[in-house]
């Protein structure tokens, strides 16, 4: 391996070698970009220095701290760094520095650390690795010696360890580079961070070397730049509080420029930025961000500032200069001459004729989200825009396996042909694009059927965020001229599918119990009729298939069920409309009283599978067997040996058979279930048998007692005006219907469970015949793969799994899958909504104030949910139902009224507040807040005045 690498050479080195930044700027010279000319020290050059560090009883000390053994990791790692200043280079290394740095020219440097694990696509080391600015020929080593001895920084070994790189070996390169001579320096992004757009670069600018913004001391410039019609879109001045700048004698200086209160950059010199990141986004085929710098390789002179004058630097505090020397010390260490000097303190429009840009350093944008290639459309075309049905309706934050989603798609099929009569092989494409682990909707074709408020008033039921995007946006940016072929003549084809449902919810209106009667009896007809087909040998797509379509046919019962119940709100609501609408200002606490009696209606109501899940869980935590085994090892251990008493197995297996299938992310049959895992059931079942107080059945009654007591109070109200007899009949058809809600999804994943188990089964075989490591692995193929690969036992599987979960890994690096994206990328946002100092606002769900401290949830068994605790999360599914009973309240990114968390919250009589962007990341654990669920208010209370 060669040890020194210069940008220009024809032996292009590998990443291992030349690390992430060398590797980049050599890629980057090689397509004649103004790089400025430098060389590698690769990581052979720094092997003698890493042997002689695992030496040191400083690299076992941390070594151990990493692994818990010995505390505070930040002191041990400092120690050995200090311990980096003793290392010494051999006489070969030494001179062959010499002669690279001789070679190179100029009388200033930039060192940088250049690991072979940093500017990837998947991990940035951000801020992680030393940079050292402004060296003389003299200070190489010293810096060299600092940029390498950042790779034993703490932050550097934590960062590792977390994306999962080997923290036993570290690598390091090095690059040192001419300094430029900068007047504005900063950082260009080619795609909008903001908000995604891949057609907006976005540049951030200040005077002087770019150190000031890369490393965050200022608020810089920022100009947004629409891509394709190059035109700039926003300029914004930044305060520019200091800049940085290189002296002449080696080492920087800190001081304001004198123009910061202007924009540091022309039109013409932004539109050049633009040009150059997105010459190298090209390059590399993906949103990159540079490091720029526009100046001179000339060297600059260190007090002179102002483009002329020498009192620029007057009240600079002297201590933050490096080797304050006089002017002509200066000329004369570095042989220039005043004449030739560039100013490193412009004033604006003193620039030197000649002025070059230079591009200091590319990267992968490693934190945007990459849409789905299929879904984009080309530059400068009319936009399409998508919703995140995943998400917003199932509450699935985690992309869905691979054969999740081809199982997904399939069920999406069966659904159209039923819901909206179209069943062409481009349907699923232009009505609901199933891909990349999520579930799209197209939602410019729905404005074109339907309209933006109709379509916005689907929305809000459930996820209010989402509907208040599409009510603020100009729809007409993404209506299509007309609908696609495969959409042509659909109203007439919904009308003719609905039909018989909408005639079906008219009878349930008139006979609810009849109709809950008959849906009970054909759910237990769907568990006998899926069991058979379990155990038929069906091909693994013909499953899904039947399995499916079996489920779906009980959809003709649910719709009207489900049909009637929304009537039957919605005329509860009419007939309250005057109290909780126009009443008086004077008359408010009466409105919120009704608001909250109307919420009343909706808790304890029967027939809800989910809520009825979690009573169930909470009825087996208080077995004696729960309580008594204080392990996960010893509770499984009880139950393999039989041990355990008669009652409470056959209420575990009773349990198991009903509801194990049922976990966060049930909808992807990648999903492990509880059925599989007992031991993480036992743990929830533990925490909730630990407090009592939450008793399922007080819980029940405490909801139906709520229920019947604003029956009774809107009885009053109704009988007064004459109605009370329609009020009793809308109510009896709510309790009767709506909680059949859930039920459609519990159906299906009883579908999901059968196909898992039987992929599960064929999956085995596979790794009992070498072409697999574990039976899971086979999710991690398409469903036609798993045909393909039964057909041809040669086929290579698991070159197929890597090559099918790329779009997996790309998605590990995304914050978050966004609401609603259109088809060049841009991420819409709801605007924000007024609040007071200390309060966020939302979308009120079940009414109700308490407070308590906040508990953040990304996952359900993250972390234990107390009594009292508010629980934050950015959306819910059935599988977190267990967190809700010890909750005292819940807030939600995402949610509506019918999304599954508010109906869990409404049903527990929980406090519930929806719809506060960013709430995961606004709130933290063990804050006090005070939330208003009827009011849509979170306050973040002062813990002196609790």
């Amino acid at each position: 391996m060669q040890q020194i690498c210069v940008f220009a050479t024809h032996e292009v080195p590998d990443l291992n070698a030349a690390g992430g930044k060398g590797l980049s700027l050599i890629k980057m010279t090689h397509h004649g970009l103004p790089v400025p000319p430098g060389f590698v020290l690769t990581t052979e050059f720094f092997t003698p220095w890493l042997v002689t560090i695992h030496e040191m009883p400083e690299w076992r000390q941390v070594q151990a701290a990493l692994t818990g053994e010995f505390p505070d990791l930040k002191f041990r790692c400092d120690t050995l760094k200090t311990r980096c200043a003793d290392l010494t280079m051999d006489t070969g290394r030494a001179d062959a520095l010499a002669q690279a740095v001789n070679e190179l020219g100029g009388a200033l440097f930039a060192v940088r650390s250049s690991s072979p694990e940093e500017d990837l696509e998947g991990a940035s080391f951000a801020g992680g690795y030393e940079t050292v600015l402004g060296v003389t020929p003299v200070g190489i080593q010293g810096a060299i010696k600092r940029a390498f001895a950042s790779c034993l920084d703490a932050r550097v070994f934590v960062y590792k360890r977390e994306h999962g790189f080997d923290v036993s070996q570290p690598r390091i390169a090095v690059v040192v580079q001419r300094q430029i001579a900068a007047t504005t320096a900063g950082v260009a992004f080619s795609l909008n961070p903001l908000n995604n757009d891949y057609d907006e670069a976005v540049i951030n600018a200040n005077f002087g070397l770019g150190e000031s913004v890369v490393s965050g001391q200022v608020s810089p410039d920022t100009f947004v730049v629409d891509k394709v019609k190059r035109a700039i879109l926003e300029k914004k001045i930044g305060k520019k509080e200091i800049s940085v700048w290189a002296q002449g004698t080696g080492g920087t200086l800190e001081s304001p420029a004198g123009d910061r209160d202007q924009l540091c950059l022309s039109d013409a010199q932004v539109l050049r930025l633009v040009d150059l990141v997105m010459q190298v986004e090209r390059i590399y085929g993906q949103p990159m961000d540079i490091e720029w710098a526009f100046g001179s390789l000339s060297q600059p002179r260190s007090h002179e500032g102002g483009g002329t004058g020498e009192g620029a630097l007057r009240g600079v505090d002297q201590s933050r200069v490096s080797q304050p020397l006089s002017y002509e010390e200066q000329n004369a260490e570095i042989g220039v001459s005043p004449t030739t000097v560039i100013s490193t303190i412009p004033s604006l429009g003193r620039r030197e004729v000649g002025e070059e840009v230079f591009l200091l350093q590319a990267r992968p944008i490693t934190t945007y989200f990459p849409l789905p290639e299929p879904l984009r459309t080309a530059p400068g075309e009319p936009r399409r825009l998508y919703w995140d049905m995943t998400l917003t309706k199932w509450g699935m934050s985690e992309p869905l396996s691979v054969m999740g989603t081809d199982y997904i798609a399939i069920t999406n099929t069966i659904m159209l042909a039923l819901s909206m009569g179209i069943s062409s092989p481009d349907a699923l494409e232009v009505t609901r694009p199933t891909l990349d682990g999520r579930v799209y909707v197209n939602a410019s074709n729905s404005f074109k059927m339907q309209g933006k408020k109709r379509v916005a008033a689907e929305f809000r039921t459930m996820d209010t965020t989402a509907a208040a995007i599409l009510e603020n946006l100009d729809e007409k940016a993404y209506l299509p001229d007309k609908l696609p072929p495969a959409l042509r003549g659909i109203r007439f084809k919904v009308i003719r599918s609905m039909l018989r449902p909408v005639f079906a919810g008219l009878k349930a209106l008139q006979r609810p119990e009849v109709y809950a009667q008959r849906y009970l009896e054909s759910v237990e007809a769907l568990r006998a009729d899926l069991k058979a087909m379990a155990a038929s040998p069906l091909p693994l797509k013909q499953l899904a298939e039947q399995t499916l379509s079996r489920m779906v046919r009980d959809l003709d019962l649910f719709i009207p069920v489900i049909f009637a119940a929304e009537i039957a709100r919605m005329r509860l609501r009419r007939m309250f409309k005057k109290d909780v609408v126009d009443a008086d200002i004077a008359d408010a606490s009466l409105r919120v009283e009704t608001r909250d009696r109307l919420a009343g209606l909706d808790r304890a109501l029967p027939h809800n599978i989910t809520i009825e899940m979690g009573l169930e869980m909470v009825r087996l935590a208080h077995f004696p067997e729960i309580t008594m085994c204080e392990s996960e090892a010893a509770f499984l251990d009880g139950l393999r040996a039989g041990t355990f008493s008669s009652e409470f197995t056959e209420a575990w297996t009773r349990f198991m058979s009903r509801y194990g299938m049922r976990c966060p992310m049930e909808m992807d049959p990648a999903t492990p279930r509880p059925s599989e895992q007992p031991g993480k059931l036992f743990t929830q079942l533990r925490a909730l048998a630990l407090h009592p107080d939450q008793d399922p059945q007080v819980l029940y009654q405490r909801g139906l007692t709520e229920r019947e007591r604003a029956y009774t109070d809107l009885l009053v109200v109704a009988r007064q005006r004459g109605k009370a007899r329609q009020f009793e009949k809308q109510y009896r058809i709510v309790v009767s219907l709506a909680g059949f809600r859930e039920t459609p999804k519990y159906c299906m994943i009883l579908a999901v469970e059968i196909f898992r188990q039987r992929a599960l089964q064929i999956g085995q075989t596979w790794v009992e015949a070498g072409r697999l490591d574990t039976a899971t692995q086979i999710f991690d193929l398409h469903i036609d793969d798993v045909a393909r690969a039964l057909a041809d036992p040669a086929l290579d599987l698991r070159s197929l799994t890597d090559a099918n979960t790329r779009y997996l890994r790309r998605y590990a690096h995304s914050r978050e899958f966004p609401r609603i994206v259109d088809s060049r990328g841009r991420i819409l946002r709801a605007p924000r909504k007024a609040a007071q100092e200390g309060e966020l606002t939302g979308e009120a769900i079940s009414p109700g104030v308490v407070q308590g401290p906040v508990k953040v949830l990304h996952t359900p068994d993250e972390k234990p949910v107390l009594p009292g605790d508010i629980l934050v999360a950015r959306a819910t599914d059935p599988g977190w139902t267990p967190l809700f009973i010890n909750a005292a309240g819940v807030v939600l990114e995402v949610g509506g009224l019918l999304q599954h968390g508010a109906l869990v919250a409404r049903e527990y009589g929980k406090p519930c507040v929806a719809g506060i962007e960013g709430v995961t990341v606004l709130l933290q654990d063990e804050q006090i807040v005070e939330l208003d669920g009827a009011n849509g208010v979170v306050r973040i209370m002062d813990l002196e005045n609790i």
